[in-house]
């Protein structure tokens, strides 16, 4: 299992191209946050390290895939959503917006990024962005 667990450090963008051209994906895409890099570019929430992914040029779909489906495969949880099932749901979009991502103390310009705007916690929401109204 190759899992990414980008903490804003050790993170190439040009490597992952090299990796990526060959072949080499991540299975799963995480974040290593601790309160050491939490409020520093590069790795402060798994929104930011998923847009990554869309940069390098990863589908909307495939980085979600490794963010839900493969990581609850590896950890034996059935990744579904139905019908009386408990329910922990992130609403995404892909917003069009310019700004730089950094990869190891290296700026890139980047268009688009997974904006949240909803979570829902068991059922109940926990959070709402001021945007989804």
């Amino acid at each position: 299992i190759f899992d990414v667990g980008d903490a804003g450090y050790h993170f190439s963008a040009d490597i992952y191209r090299k990796a990526a051209a060959r072949g080499i994906l991540p299975d799963i895409i995480s974040g290593d946050f601790t309160d050491k890099g939490i409020f520093k570019d590069g790795a402060f929430c798994l929104p930011y390290v998923m847009t990554k992914f869309l940069h390098l040029g990863m589908s909307p779909a495939e980085v979600l895939k490794r963010v839900t489906v493969n990581p609850a495969a590896v950890a034996g949880f059935p990744a579904r959503l139905a019908v009386g099932e408990n329910a922990d749901i992130t609403l995404l979009e892909v917003r069009e917006k310019s700004f730089d991502l950094v990869f190891d103390g290296e700026r890139l310009p980047a268009s688009r990024m997974f904006a949240p705007l909803l979570t829902v916690k068991s059922g109940a929401v926990v959070w709402r962005s001021l945007d989804f109204v």
